[in-house]
This record gives structure tokens, sequence and C-alpha cells, in this order.
């Protein structure tokens, strides 16, 4: 004779423990589902006072109630993302599984494209925020994480032609015009760099200046000027 207990006979359904109605089981449930929400309500609570560790405790005792949590998933790779000492794999690991969970949110997309640039898998990264940008044109949130993926890996050109055409999407947003500046300084600080280098990617020489007179040519030397103030500049408009 077996001595242990049965807690779930051949009969009952496997989520209806016996003694428990069909009410009851699913008020435990529901119960499971609030406790999960509100350790992912605590997670962004440290995650905006950069408390990384304590995110990612409640972060996994949320997953633990509900494992088809996109939204945990993806705040979950944020708090291995944005820690100093966190992981952009394990960072990037949680961001596929999110993306997996709810492929219609472009910003689990676009933070997964940062991600692999990240690890320096540049070119799937750039194609997947091409797509998150093409899903949401005109979102500032799914952008600004777009265009810093785009920095990081080089691709000034591309997130200066996204945000030109989320402007004309979005003429009155702020937000998309502050990344629309920034981006378009970036792109010229990049341009600006390549012209200094030479095919060899070494950084370019530029020639001393030399003068020449009816006679004999000879370098031009002038002497290195000291920082002061330019006190007759500031006392010209004072000047009759």
């Amino acid at each position: 004779m077996s001595r242990t207990l049965t807690l779930f006979p051949a009969s009952a359904h496997p989520a209806e423990p016996v003694g428990m109605s069909r009410a009851e089981a699913g008020f435990s449930v529901s119960r499971c589902v609030d406790a999960a929400d509100a350790h992912r309500s605590a997670a962004e609570v440290c995650l905006a006072a950069e408390r990384f560790r304590a995110a990612r405790r409640h972060l996994f005792a949320a997953l633990r109630r509900d494992p088809a949590d996109a939204r945990c998933r993806y705040l979950l790779g944020r708090a291995f993302a944005e820690d100093p000492h966190g992981c952009d794999r394990r960072a990037a690991r949680h961001y596929r599984k999110a993306v997996k969970l709810n492929a219609s949110e472009p910003l689990h997309r676009a933070a997964l494209g940062r991600a692999l640039i990240r690890i320096d898998d540049t070119k799937a990264g750039v194609t997947v925020l091409r797509r998150a940008a093409q899903a949401a044109p005109s979102d500032a949130e799914v952008l600004a994480v777009v265009v810093e993926g785009l920095r990081e890996a080089g691709e000034s050109d591309l997130a200066f032609k996204l945000l030109t055409d989320a402007r004309f999407l979005a003429p009155a947003d702020d937000a998309i015009r502050h990344l629309w500046d920034r981006t378009r300084f970036d792109r010229v600080a990049q341009q600006q760099k390549q012209t200094r280098t030479d095919n060899t990617g070494a950084p370019g020489v530029v020639p001393f200046l030399r003068l020449h007179d009816a006679n004999t040519p000879r370098t031009r030397a002038d002497h290195p000027s000291r920082p002061a103030a330019h006190v007759g500049r500031l006392l010209r408009p004072f000047r009759g």
C-alpha cells in the first residue's frame, strides 16, 4: 500500500486541486498574475532608480509566475544593458525572447538591434533596427533607440534619413526634432572624420604652408599664440 498522498485525482483537472472549485482556481491564477504585475511594477521603479540588481530579482520573480510576459523580458534586457556591470549578451538574449513573445512591439525589436550591434553582430543589428523604424516611423521612443544603435554602428547617414522621414510624418514632435538635430551633428562629425583619414584608415597629414618669393621658397614658421583675453576687442564698441 502506498503511503504517498494523492493531491490530484485522475478525474480532476490538473489546475484544480481537491476541494477547490473552478472559481477558486481562477482566483488563485489571478492572484499569481497580480503578483507578477506587482513585481514588474517594482522592477520599473528600481530601473528608474538605477538599482539594477533589485530590478532583476523582481523580474525573475515575475517570470516565474508568468513566463510568457514579453514586457518582463524586455525590462530584464534593460536591467542587463543599462547596468555598468551588466552583460550585453544576456541583454540580447532576453530582448530576443521578448521579440518572440510579442513580435508586434517595435520597441522590443529596436532594443534587440542595438544589443546585437553591441555584441559585434553589426550587420544583423542594423537590419533589425531598420525594421523597427519601419514598424514605427514616427515613434520618438523607438527612434531614440534606433538612432543610438545606428550611431554606435557608424550609420549616421541612415539614422539621418530615418529621422528626416519621421520629421515629415510628425513635424510638430519636439523629441523627433531634437533627435534630428543631434543626428545631423553626428553626420557632419563622421564626414569630417572620414575626410581627415586616407584610404588606409590612418590620420591624414596636412603639409606645412610654404611661402614662395621671387628668389627662393621658404617654410613659414609662426610663433605659437598664448590664450589671453582680447581686451581691445571687447572695448571696440565703446571707442569713439
